[in-house]
């Protein structure tokens, strides 16, 4: 028995030896760990609730103008005292960082966006806002108040052969990344929510390089974060006008 250890440990003093252990080690050690998802919000998806008013609002908010952590945006004021339908459960999201973080009690509104109810608001990619339980109440309301709904227009996205045509040596076009989960709307016609004329990079508003547009209901799964998903960010793909054949209603 004490011979078939000494083998062993032989075989491992000679692995640790071994060129790029050490560095491999390392990283495996420092490889950061993916949160668990938070715990989901008591209100179910689909169902009517009333942004409280602004008084109410403000008394959740600390000094900072957040509560548990999540910031009350400037665009969320306008939806104040309306009735919008819950979309989703947000309880993992990758922050600016790139790090991922749970969250809890928190849910996304349909259609409602950072743009504000004028459309004139936020960054410019229509981002989801997220909103805090404690910033909501139940309602008997079974219809939702207006949100931006900019003039229909319709796209189909391009084949595939025509869109990797476009593509860079990084798998962009005028500094846009064609992302793999939109290959699967390769073909099909979407209604176009918006054009980007502006958008947000490291903190600082920047023309668009090039005409971008963001179609209804197509938004990031998190699908390409891999082992790291999901993300509940649910941020709008965007799309190059090479990559779109632009068409009236039909």
């Amino acid at each position: 028995m004490l011979g078939h250890w000494s083998l062993w440990e032989r075989i491992w003093r000679q692995v640790k030896a071994a060129p790029g252990f050490r560095t491999l080690f390392r990283r495996l050690r420092s490889r950061p760990s993916v949160p668990g998802l938070g715990k989901a919000s008591a209100f179910v998806v689909g169902q009517m609730v009333r942004v409280k008013d602004r008084a109410a609002i403000e008394k959740t908010l600390d000094e900072k103008g957040r509560l548990r952590g999540l910031q009350w945006l400037e665009p969320q004021w306008s939806y104040c005292g309306t009735t919008q339908r819950v979309s989703r459960h947000v309880r993992r999201i990758m922050e600016k960082s790139g790090h991922m973080r749970s969250i809890s009690g928190t849910v996304i509104l349909e259609k409602v966006s950072c743009a504000g109810l004028s459309g004139a608001e936020g960054c410019g990619r229509v981002c989801p806002l997220f909103f805090r339980d404690e910033w909501l109440q139940p309602t008997n309301d079974g219809a939702s108040d207006a949100a931006y709904q900019p003039s229909t227009r319709y796209a189909i996205v391009r084949c595939l052969s025509d869109i990797r045509a476009t593509l860079d040596a990084g798998g962009g076009r005028d500094g846009l990344m064609f992302m793999p989960q939109m290959e699967q709307f390769a073909e099909q016609q979407f209604s176009i929510l918006k054009t980007i004329d502006r958008v947000q990079e490291s903190g600082v508003v920047r023309p668009a390089r090039a005409r971008w547009y963001i179609l209804r209901g197509l938004q990031c799964s998190g699908a390409v974060l891999g082992r790291r998903s999901p993300c509940h960010r649910s941020c709008a793909l965007i799309w190059h006008r090479d990559w779109l054949r632009l068409e009236r209603p039909c």
